[in-house]
């Protein structure tokens, strides 16, 4: 004979029912985890030259993402480690990325897919850039050290809308009214 389930009426603030709901990651939070860099979560960080970073493959270098209180699915941020006298992996993204330099100095490199013209900028600490929408780059590390980064991205509501790696990181289209 198997045990039957009693409904007992809640008291206090405890939820009426059987069962308790646990809300479902969003793609955005399936995208942190997947790329294998740990994920801060609070409501800031103090300094982020504290944070404990991690290998990150897809990019080459090390990181940590920053999930903050009131930022979800709004804005995504993360603190990015380029290798001392090194580079990043190339990248593109369909989302917007601005780049504090917190420590180093280096370069970025920004081009369009099938174009021989790249355009360099430099960078150092205190510097603050964007990446053009969906264009290839990658940043290089002129320095013995290694050159820390914060980013703070879109990347949450596009993911979340278009839920395809694919969507994000490989598309064609350009955004030639942004970037000449």
């Amino acid at each position: 004979m198997t045990a039957k389930s009693v409904f007992e009426a809640p008291t206090g603030d405890a939820p009426a029912g059987h069962h308790r709901y646990k809300r479902n990651p969003t793609p955005y939070e399936k995208f942190m985890n997947e790329e294998g860099i740990p994920i801060f979560k609070g409501i800031g960080v103090y300094d982020v030259r504290q944070l404990s970073l991690g290998t990150w493959k897809r990019l080459g270098g090390r990181g940590i993402f920053l999930d903050l209180t009131g930022l979800q699915g709004l804005k995504g941020m993360y603190v990015l480690e380029v290798p001392a006298a090194g580079a990043l992996n190339p990248e593109r993204h369909f989302y917007d990325e601005f780049m504090y330099v917190v420590e180093g100095r280096g370069s970025t490199e920004v081009w369009r897919e099938n174009s021989s013209k790249n355009q360099t900028f430099e960078w150092q600490a205190g510097s603050l850039f964007t990446i053009p929408i969906n264009t290839q780059h990658r940043l290089v590390n002129a320095a013995s050290n290694p050159a820390l980064m914060l980013a703070a991205t879109n990347a949450p509501l596009i993911i979340n809308i278009f839920q395809s790696r694919r969507a994000i990181f490989e598309n064609p289209y350009e955004f030639r009214e942004r970037y000449y």
